[in-house]
């Protein structure tokens, strides 16, 4: 009986090492400094290419406890409000209550995209959230609007900015936010 040879195995190294040498020929590390690449006279390099495009992206993992941003000399940051779902504008009401635009991330917007209200005392968080404005998005999951900003116009109306149906939302009527 002769032995039969495991072209399998060898041609999965063969894969291997090819995708292997491939992404090591991709892209290479920044050769100038942060303060060259930056201010008036930035210097600018020539374009590199290479077959696959390196992209470096931060891992996004939220503030540990006690944890904060670094705030510029004689400033002081703390957290405003915490446990919103990926905020993206704020409207402070001249009664110190606030008006949150959430869409959340793009993975999970069923939990998201809505506009709500945030009973604030003394500077604090003082109830839970309400939502003012929902519906952005469909029973199949499709997104039909995403609400990004919000202002409060002359006659006391709210505004929503939706940047997925380019529109800006008018909220108006007899209603009013729960105090």
């Amino acid at each position: 009986m002769s032995a039969r040879p495991n072209f399998g195995r060898a041609f999965s190294r063969t894969v291997f090492a090819g995708c292997a040498i491939a992404v090591m020929a991709c892209g290479a590390p920044a050769n100038l400094s942060v303060k060259q690449g930056t201010g008036p006279t930035p210097m600018i390099p020539s374009p590199k290419t290479s077959l696959i495009p390196v992209i470096n992206v931060a891992d996004a993992r939220g503030w540990e406890n006690g944890d904060t941003p670094a705030a510029a000399p004689g400033l002081s940051v703390n957290a405003f409000a915490k446990g919103l779902n990926h905020p993206r504008w704020l409207y402070v009401l001249p009664n110190g209550d606030v008006l949150v635009a959430e869409t959340n991330a793009p993975d999970r917007p069923d939990d998201g995209y809505k506009v709500i209200f945030v009973p604030f005392t003394n500077g604090r968080p003082s109830g839970d959230a309400i939502d003012v404005l929902t519906g952005f998005i469909e029973d199949n999951g499709d997104a039909m609007g995403r609400p990004v900003g919000v202002a409060i116009d002359k006659n006391g109306s709210l505004l929503v900015a939706d940047d997925v149906g380019n529109t800006v939302w008018r909220v108006s009527g007899r209603g009013q936010l729960p105090r």
